[in-house]
């Protein structure tokens, strides 16, 4: 073999490493326990292996909605998350998390290159790590994603072959009961192969009449799998019933156009320039690609409407777009005469490359604290999980929703949180009668302070909503509460009664409210 044929063979490893390079740089950032869910789903799987099923029905964390039907759909990723947090503390359970995500990211490096090349899947591959960025914390959905490559990939061998062979039913069955049991992402699995099925049946017709009835059976046996957790139907539902009492706005919910003022970076604008050829696109492939064209649409309107959907956004549209891109190359080589066609192609992807690093180097994602790989938490984070294990066991907390998972993972089962970061574990009338009106009202808070007999606040002074902005305010000037701990993210009130005069003759501190974003 020539030298030069042999230097080629390994031009897509080293096109893969520096992608995964490049998004190893993104993940490896310190933990932040007190905004993120990581927490929670920590002790979600250690009560699950001590059999403690409540977890599983019930909001059991809260003193305040401790009988609230809950269905927990990430349980099983919260055991995986446990086990890979026994082996090494926050450092092996980030590493571990980032290993799932780049192996997602080589599958879709890999699925990309089916639709065009390796050069197209390299550089939107690239791009892709501009959205990709934007769910960087260690959460349930990264199981989601790496399935979902799965199955897109082994549709894509389903249309090359045009077989479904019963080895393949099988490992999709399997995939679907695990997938139900990690993450509420599992309706997209279902999803991908109803459509592909669907189209297959009623307007592409390429495949044999027996092949048809596989991919029929298979649709069946992935929905029945998705029965198969502990709350059997509701579970399998709970992708369209989770929002029927959803009380509270989460940021990552809103829509993009909600979000056009408040998001800052090239994310939103970059979608709509992503999302405006892939349509345009439609009209110059207007027969072909059906199924490429139905998923692009669909990854379109997630991305619209919910920012946490923005890695879908990637995975549904950009195979259409690398096809897009390939065939157009294909054009313009049969149709455009070059004089200088080495030149031409060489320009062709440092152009792009170069423009890709200025985006991707201007943004928020390559900004560090500290340069370079930093996996764990936070530095200043095992200090505040110790002092709050100083906060006794007969305590009343009263907390704001970010810190709930920390507090979650500090306490339980010691002390239970007033509220969490689950929406969906909380009646909306919690949140809208209860939860916000005491923060922006003295009254109403000194009829939760009576009713709850609080004697802690622990609070993430780094909420921004116009309840806690008040809160915080009010209880900077409120003498019967003392700060006894600050740091970049949590404050702690200890309330002026006997029972905390030594914690706050010990702590109690004063803080210039230049420390505080208020």
């Amino acid at each position: 073999m020539e030298p030069a044929k042999k230097i080629l063979r390994f031009i897509p490893i080293l096109l893969f490493i520096s992608l995964a390079f490049t998004y190893t740089f993104i993940l490896a950032k310190p933990i932040n326990l007190t905004t993120s869910d990581i927490g929670r789903h920590l002790i979600n799987g250690r009560e699950v292996l001590s059999q403690n099923w409540q977890v599983l029905f019930e909001n059991t964390y809260s003193y305040t909605m401790p009988d609230q039907i809950f269905i927990n759909h990430h349980w099983l990723s919260g055991v995986v998350f446990w086990l890979a947090y026994s082996a090494g503390g926050f450092l092996s359970l980030h590493i571990f998390h980032t290993i799932i995500l780049l192996v997602f990211l080589s599958l879709f490096f890999i699925f990309l290159k089916e639709k065009s090349s390796w050069t197209i899947s390299f550089l939107l591959n690239l791009l892709a790590l501009l959205f990709f960025a934007t769910r960087t914390e260690i959460r349930p959905e990264s199981f989601g994603v790496l399935f979902l490559m799965i199955y897109l990939l082994i549709i894509q061998n389903i249309k090359k072959t045009k077989t479904v062979s019963w080895k393949k039913i099988a490992t999709l069955f399997l995939i679907q009961v695990v997938w139900i049991n990690l993450h509420i992402s599992f309706v997209f699995g279902l999803f991908v192969i109803g459509l592909f099925t669907l189209l297959e049946i009623g307007v592409i017709q390429s495949f044999s009449i027996n092949t048809r009835k596989k991919l029929f059976l298979l649709t069946g046996l992935l929905g029945a799998a998705s029965i198969l957790n502990p709350n059997t139907i509701n579970g399998a539902l709970s992708p369209f019933t989770i929002f029927q009492d959803y009380g509270y706005k989460v940021f990552e919910n809103q829509n993009l156009w909600f979000l056009r003022s408040y998001y800052q970076g090239p994310i939103i604008p970059m979608f709509y320039i992503v999302s405006g050829i892939i349509l345009l696109s439609f009209f110059i492939f207007s027969k072909n690609y059906i199924f490429e064209k139905a998923l692009a649409l669909t990854g379109i309107f997630l991305g619209w409407s919910a920012l946490r959907n923005i890695p879908l956004f990637v995975i549904f549209s950009f195979p259409f777009l690398a096809i897009v891109l390939q065939q157009s190359i294909v054009y313009l080589k049969k149709n455009i005469a070059l004089e200088q066609p080495r030149l031409t192609k060489l320009l062709t992807i440092i152009i792009p490359l170069t423009l890709l690093w200025l985006v991707l180097s201007t943004t928020q994602f390559f900004k560090k604290e500290k340069p370079g790989f930093v996996f764990g938490l936070f530095e200043e984070q095992q200090e505040t999980l110790d002092f709050l294990q100083k906060i006794p066991h007969s305590a009343k907390i009263f907390n704001n929703y970010d810190v709930g998972s920390a507090l979650v993972f500090s306490f339980f089962p010691n002390k239970k949180v007033f509220v969490d970061n689950r929406p969906e574990a909380y009646s909306s009338s919690f949140f809208q009668d209860n939860y916000i009106p005491l923060q922006n009202s003295e009254s109403s808070w000194a009829e939760a302070e009576k009713k709850h007999q609080f004697t802690y606040i622990v609070f993430g002074h780094r909420d921004i909503t116009p309840w806690a902005q008040t809160f915080m305010k009010n209880r900077l000037r409120d003498q019967s509460w003392k700060i006894i701990y600050l740091d970049r993210f949590i404050i702690i009130f200890a309330k002026d009664i006997p029972e905390n005069k030594d914690h706050i003759e010990q702590y109690s501190i004063e803080v210039p409210l230049s420390r505080l974003k208020i």
